[in-house]
């Protein structure tokens, strides 16, 4: 359509101003209606867009404020070597940027049913910000954005999907920010960020799943933060984030999952705490994350599923609100466990098989540790003793060895427990079995002996009270048999020697009187007898519990 055939009074003033090199400005205000004086037909955007023999367009591209846009605006697999800005503006109908190339769009403020513009390539930023309002969706699937794509304050309001961007790249960051609202789902699964995805202080509003960022690659930070709030789950499974995941002060409703962190890679910090709720659960399973997990202050409804994390530094468990809530930590690994006294207080189904951490850092005591693993123990339906030898060997690595026997002999009881239980009930009758069951019965006897004489070999230094009782056993029955006369040399060059066999008695003795007694009495008053050692008691009884050497008894 030539340009003459666009008469009216708008169409006629942006003809005007663009041969001018100049933008036009109709109101500040977006119009609720059209008239004469606002309305602006698409095929006329669509002209000078593409370039007319009478009206070239000047490198800063087109520019409207406040117009009424009637019919289709369609680009479709057009070339459009400069911008458009369309802002405080309404149209009427769809925008279609099917496979378009522009070199950048605005759309600040502007209202419009829909936009479709799968594949769109924009060499500078895309704009849906500061009030622009889309009754239907907007489908950016697979676009190249190469400056950032702003949706800071945007309304997008349809019920299925709001936001389409699977597969999208964008060169800068992605903005969806300041009072940003979405009442349909937002599809961002395959997404290219090469810097940060910002949602602080936006509104996700549907169910089930309200942003949907599986297998998202962000080159620095992705923030759910700052008053983020989000009815249904938001998953990042498979997501590659090359900074910080922050979700400080975020709220997420959803139920029975509410953040999915399946296999996600952080870059560095995940932290999600100082406000942050989630009434479903939070999942990290085989997430790996390079630096902190802080969980400080979290409120939890349901609780924390992180079986296979990889956590580099600190996990962060302090102050946590919640009330019956269940964490999972299945083959999970961490740098230092920060829990201080009374953080796992709110946790009433614990699972800490094959959880591996380096250190601990905390004011807990022994026995509230023991608790700890007390509450992994009633959740699991048989005994793990890994988690005993694992807070053992952590607390013996940094200087407990006390606190550690502590744990291990726990772990034996526990143990040795579950073998007598499962011997006892096992008997049925059969010879095998009712053996094996009256063979427990002698060897927990054993067991116990084992534990109190020696802690099953952790704590040995309780050997010594026995080996004093011991001693001073031998000591009094050594020295009480020597008062007695009741000793006698034992050396083999004394009872050979000649003096030893001539003292042997010639005359008969008293019945009461043992031939030995009689012998020792002459052979003592003899002068080998006189210079044979004197007996010690304490030397005797000393020799018989270390038989090393001879002393001389």
């Amino acid at each position: 359509m030539p340009l003459k055939d666009y008469d009216k009074p708008a169409e006629k003033a942006l003809i005007a101003f663009c041969r001018a090199g100049l933008g036009l400005q109709i109101s500040n205000v977006r119009p609720t209606k059209g008239n004469d004086e606002n309305t602006i037909r698409a095929g006329l955007i669509r002209e000078l867009l593409l370039g007319t023999e009478d009206c070239k367009l000047p490198a800063q591209g087109l520019h409207i404020w406040g117009a009424w846009i009637d019919e289709h605006l369609s680009l479709t697999g057009e070339a459009v070597p400069v911008p458009l800005g369309l802002l405080n503006c309404t149209l009427k109908k769809d925008v279609i940027l099917q496979d378009c190339t522009l070199s950048g769009l605005y759309l600040t403020g502007t209202r419009l049913p829909a936009m479709l513009a799968q594949r769109l390539r924009c060499s500078s930023s895309l704009h849906l910000r500061d009030g622009f309002e889309a009754s239907g969706p907007v489908d950016l699937g697979g676009a190249k954005i190469a400056g950032d794509l702003d949706c800071n304050g945007g309304k997008f309001l349809a019920k299925d999907v709001a936001l389409r961007f699977d597969t999208i790249t964008v060169g800068a960051s992605m903005l969806l920010r300041n009072d940003f609202e979405a009442k349909g789902k937002v599809d961002r699964s395959g997404a290219n960020i090469t810097g940060q995805l910002d949602c602080a202080r936006s509104k996700f509003t549907t169910k089930p799943v309200a942003l949907h960022c599986d297998t998202i690659t962000v080159g620095a930070n992705v923030c759910l933060s700052d008053g983020f709030a989000a009815q249904g789950e938001v998953n990042l499974a498979g997501a590659k984030i090359g900074g910080q995941l922050a979700c400080r002060d975020g709220k997420f409703w959803a139920e029975p999952e509410a953040l999915t962190c399946y296999a996600t890679t952080v870059g560095v910090d995940a932290v999600l705490s100082g406000g942050f709720e989630a009434r479903g659960k939070v999942k990290l399973t085989r997430a790996e994350i390079a630096g902190n997990l802080d969980m400080s202050g979290a409120k939890l409804a349901k609780g924390l599923i992180a079986s296979g994390m990889r956590l580099r530094d600190g996990f962060f468990w302090r102050g946590v609100q919640g009330d019956g809530i269940t964490v999972e930590l299945i083959d999970a690994q961490v740098g230092t466990l920060h829990d201080p006294s009374g953080s796992w207080d709110p946790v009433k189904k614990l699972c800490l098989s094959s959880f591996r951490y380096d250190r601990i850092d905390s004011d807990m005591d022994v026995q509230e540790r023991l608790d700890w693993l007390a509450k992994h123990g009633d959740t699991v339906s048989r005994l793990t003793p890994a988690p005993y030898v694992q807070l053992a060997n952590v607390l013996r690595q940094q200087g407990f060895a006390r606190e550690a026997a502590q744990v291990l002999i726990l772990r034996e009881d526990k143990q040795r427990a579950v073998e007598w239980d499962a011997a006892i009930t096992g008997m049925d009758g059969t010879l095998r079995r009712e053996w094996a069951g009256y063979a427990h019965v002698f060897l927990h006897f054993l067991s116990w002996v084992f534990k109190w004489i020696f802690g099953y070999g952790h704590q040995p230094t309780r050997v010594l009270p026995w080996i004093a009782i011991i001693f001073a056993v031998t000591f009094c029955f050594a020295e009480q048999t020597h008062r007695r006369g009741q000793f006698a040399p034992t050396s083999a060059v004394v009872l050979k020697s000649p003096e030893w066999l001539r003292s042997f008695p010639n005359t008969p003795l008293p019945a009461d009187s043992p031939l030995w007694r009689a012998q020792l009495d002459a052979w003592v008053k003899t002068e080998p007898g006189r210079d044979y050692e004197s007996f010690s008691a304490w030397l005797y009884a000393l020799d018989l519990f270390i038989p090393l050497d001879a002393l001389g008894q």
